[in-house]
């Protein structure tokens, strides 16, 4: 199964925020008749796990022409053989049977639809096929099937339909390609002599790509690790090899055996950040990114357990990708002592994009295509998979991770599933204790209505929480402190609206805080958080303000009429004009003279200044939101001159968590991050008697 991940890189010309994809209804999405249909067809079937086809293909591509030609022997198993083979493929290709045209019984706008009919005893057939092969130069993946045949390289995935697609979903195969000298091929399984491919374990998906690649091997003790590269870098190959055995080795450690032979990472033909079984398409900017290694490129490869080692059968909701996300992102945060940050963030970006109107439930999840579905099914779903970690405790939950795996490996499986496989561990029905949060929309906010010190070691704390839903089951941590010593934990249980407690917490004790490692699945409030960029991208209402006394004022009046003419939701404020405030205020420039504190910013006529860090002006682009704002956000911007400011907005929207960034005449990113956050509702100081 092909997997977007959240490093794709979204491209776009200028200040042309039209964000189709943060407001494009589902039903109303170009691509999704196409996706859907190719996804129910692969994945979405619940069946005797035994059905499964084998291809005997044999490709043959014509470069120059962009044309595809394929004999595909089929071998069907008994329990699908029966009186008729029924399958789809592209629209473009036109197929031979027994040496005559086969005539469809069905079309589609993409997909043409075949019957074979089949002798009693009969278990084969034999196809013919050719046909043009459309290239997607760009790859706009939300919206179009990608594929590749020209003089750049090939790329076949099962949304173009290049194989006959059955419903029965899974299939073995044997490939073999043709291809020009020097050129090299992938696909999952394993390279039995040039160019052929084999994989014996079921998969629900078949890829083929092919191009001009330079190859690097190294084996190890897990798989063989690979890197495809469009130019030779042994330098760049050597690291990824290495981390490749470094990864496969951990999570094979944690979770079973690695599931294939070899792990590829591949430099893609566009910017792309995809896992395939047993290999990764990454962009050429990506791919070299110092971070990628550390964060996104994990992630790749833990969905060779999850997603592309037991597939997903969506019918509860895809539960593969908050469960990844929790196993590779979120873990590699909280190694390094940020799982509560990063936490944070998830629950930011759900309360940011998930708004009443288009929330929707975990079990609806199916895939990724915009902010308001990355924040139900990775952010919220992650949180989710949190909870019951805490609630089995951690040797527990990757027992009954194990015992999935193994049970499901290269099998379709559903979250009901999978919570029926970890309540065998944990020895209850999470399936019904967690049902509330995959099956309503929403989550809780918590405050504190009421607290009373009674006795010196006794506290009477009335808590309260509150969303659009019937209360939520919850149970709430409670931490005592000694100053910054954390002295113990209690666990509440608040299934009301509002529940009254007497707690009795440790001698030295001087204050309390209401989950402030964000371990419960809510709401924050907004005192908890530093504010983000998110809020550039999300559905609020963007006023335009443009500076008076800004020295580039008729720079930013024509980047403000752009960004009003291209967008719906932004708009113009007039001279005298007051926005509402529920609208996030875009400050375009700052006064020449402009000085200013922002928390840990500081501004002067000539300079940015970070602490010991200091940035020109003339030569260093900044965004940053007001840490303390009078309307939902103000976001305030400032570059030197057009050019940067282009190169500001369109970056920005990739750094959504921070609270300011700092980009120099390059473009490069030199500085970013996120307002200090000292004060919480959810905290009582038993010092002073204040909720701070």
């Amino acid at each position: 199964m092909q997997i977007y991940t959240l490093i794709i890189i979204v491209r776009q010309i200028g200040l042309n925020h039209s964000d189709t994809e943060n407001n494009m209804p589902i039903s109303k999405a170009p691509f999704i008749h196409l996706f859907v249909w190719v996804f129910c067809l692969v994945s979405g079937y619940a069946f005797a796990q035994t059905n499964v086809i084998h291809h005997e293909l044999t490709i043959t591509p014509e470069i120059s022409e962009g044309k595809l030609t394929v004999d595909d022997k089929i071998t069907i198993p008994d329990q699908l053989t029966s009186h008729h083979f029924d399958f789809a493929l592209n629209k473009n290709f036109s197929v031979h049977y027994q040496g005559k045209p086969l005539t469809p019984y069905r079309k589609t706008r993409s997909h043409t639809h075949y019957r074979v009919r089949m002798a009693p005893e009969q278990k084969q057939i034999a196809l013919n096929y050719s046909g043009d092969i459309p290239s997607t130069p760009q790859c706009q993946w939300t919206r179009e099937t990608c594929s590749l045949l020209n003089k750049d390289g090939i790329f076949l995935g099962p949304g173009l339909a290049w194989y006959p697609i059955h419903h029965s979903g899974l299939q073995t195969f044997n490939l073999h390609v043709a291809l020009p000298e020097k050129w090299r091929s992938l696909s999952q399984g394993m390279e039995t002599s040039p160019n052929h491919w084999q994989a014996d374990k079921p998969q629900d998906a078949i890829y083929l790509l092919a191009g001009k690649f330079h190859v690097y091997e190294k084996p190890g003790k897990t798989a063989k690790a690979m890197v495809y590269l469009l130019s030779d870098d042994e330098a760049l190959a050597q690291k990824y090899l290495n981390a490749t055995e470094q990864y496969l080795s951990s999570y094979s450690e944690q979770l079973g055996a690695y599931p294939y032979g070899k792990f590829a990472t591949v430099e893609s033909f566009w910017e792309s950040g995809w896992g395939m079984p047993s290999f990764t398409l990454l962009g050429s900017r990506v791919l070299r990114l110092p971070f990628i290694l550390y964060t996104s490129f994990p992630h790749e490869i833990l969905h060779n357990w999850w997603g592309n080692g037991v597939y997903i059968d969506s019918a509860q909701g895809n539960w593969s990708e908050g469960l990844t996300a929790y196993l590779a992102d979120h873990a590699l945060k909280e190694q390094r002592g940020k799982g509560a940050e990063y936490r944070r963030d998830a629950l930011q970006k759900y309360a940011t994009f998930a708004k009443q109107d288009n929330d929707f439930p975990i079990s609806e999840f199916r895939s990724r295509h915009n902010n308001v579905t990355q924040a139900v099914g990775y952010s919220k779903l992650l949180m989710v998979y949190h909870m019951i970690r805490k609630d089995m405790g951690d040797e527990a939950f990757f027992q009954g991770l194990q015992n999935f795996f193994k049970q499901y490996q290269f099998q379709y499986a559903t979250m009901n599933e999978l919570l029926a496989t970890l309540s065998q561990v944990a020895k209850k029905d999470l399936l019904s204790e967690y049902a509330q949060w995959l099956t309503q929309t929403d989550a809780p906010t918590l405050s504190i209505n009421t607290w009373k010190q009674i006795d010196k070691n006794e506290i009477e704390l009335n808590l309260a929480q509150r969303s659009s839903q019937s209360p939520f089951k919850l149970s709430v941590p409670v931490h005592f402190y000694q100053d910054d010593a954390l002295l113990e934990t209690q666990q509440l249980k608040l299934d009301k609206a509002e529940q009254g407690y007497t707690l009795t917490f440790p001698k030295n004790t001087t204050r309390l805080a209401i989950d402030p490692e964000f371990d419960v699945l809510r709401k924050p409030s907004a005192q908890e958080i530093p504010a983000s960029l998110h809020r550039f991208r999300d559905r609020t209402a963007k006023a335009i303000s443009i500076t008076p006394n800004a020295e580039n004022k008729d720079m930013w009046k024509k980047l403000g009429e752009e960004l009003t003419r291209n967008n719906k939701r932004y708009y113009s404020l007039k001279e005298g004009q007051t926005a509402d405030t529920e609208h996030v205020i875009f400050q375009l420039g700052l006064a020449t003279n402009a000085t200013a504190k922002h928390g840990k910013l500081q501004i002067t006529e000539t300079e940015y200044q970070l602490g010991d860090q200091n940035y020109a002006r003339n030569k260093h682009s900044l965004i940053f939101i007001d840490h303390k704002p009078e309307h939902a956000a103000n976001i305030a911007i400032e570059a030197p001159d057009e050019q940067q400011a282009r190169t500001l907005f369109r970056k920005a929207v990739h750094y959504g968590k921070y609270s300011y960034l700092i980009f120099d005449e390059n473009g490069k990113n030199v500085a970013k991050g996120q307002w200090d956050i000292s004060n919480s509702p959810l905290q009582i100081n038993l010092k002073t008697g204040a909720v701070d």
